[in-house]
């Protein structure tokens, strides 16, 4: 027993807390990225929509780039994740290394989160008015 000299580490009760504050600046970065992205397209928007695609079209266009990005970041990272069980098999309690549930939901949950933080962006993209984007620049 120690008697107050010697160091305990505190114990962490809410480690789902920690999860939670690293990963919530993920949604708003990826949110950055479609805006500016819808941002730097506006012209093309505009053109499209001016030689007839409808706004459906449009924020559809939008949507399947974002969702073409997080599928190709999901791959990727399911690839490493299921490399690095090897190493960190040690720290999993209660789980396998390979368990398919865990990483279907952590695949579901990245990609629910990407259609979320790419929805208002692809939304702003179906305002463009074409008039106004043909004259943009």
């Amino acid at each position: 027993m120690c008697r107050g000299w010697c160091y305990h580490a505190p114990k962490r009760k809410h480690k789902g807390k920690e999860v939670a504050r690293v990963s919530r600046p993920v949604p708003s970065k990826l949110f950055g990225v479609v805006a500016y992205s819808v941002a730097q397209r506006t012209r093309e928007f505009g053109i499209r929509m001016a030689l007839g695609a409808s706004a459906g079209d449009v924020q559809w266009m939008v949507l399947r780039r974002a969702i073409r990005l997080t599928a190709t970041g999901i791959v990727a990272g399911l690839a490493l994740s299921a490399g690095a069980t090897h190493f960190l098999r040690q720290f999993l309690h209660g789980v396998s290394p390979l368990d398919p549930l865990t990483f279907a939901t952590a695949a579901l949950a990245w990609l629910l989160i990407a259609l979320l933080a790419s929805y208002f962006p692809s939304l702003r993209a179906t305002k463009v008015d074409p008039n106004i984007a043909l004259r943009y620049e």
